[in-house]
């Protein structure tokens, strides 16, 4: 089976309350937006390697960035 690769450095914030974890990324405001935003997807999705029950995972940004993220321009 060929090894993942898992980026380097840990999440923004992660919160251990046994046995529930959450893994969170942030994203400040700048001027490309979509693009920080799909960086932060990424950066999460490389960190979902456990299967285990109780792990949460979340991106955080600013209001000004919910636009882009739900109208999708950029």
């Amino acid at each position: 089976m060929p090894r993942r690769r898992v980026p380097r450095g840990r999440a923004d914030i992660e919160a251990v309350r046994s046995p529930e974890r959450l893994t969170w990324e942030a994203k400040g405001t700048t001027s490309s937006a979509g693009l920080d935003c799909d960086a932060a997807y990424g950066q999460l999705l490389w960190r979902m390697t456990d299967p285990a029950p109780g792990i949460s995972y979340a991106v955080g940004v600013f209001p000004q960035v919910w636009k882009v993220i739900l109208l999708g321009s950029k």
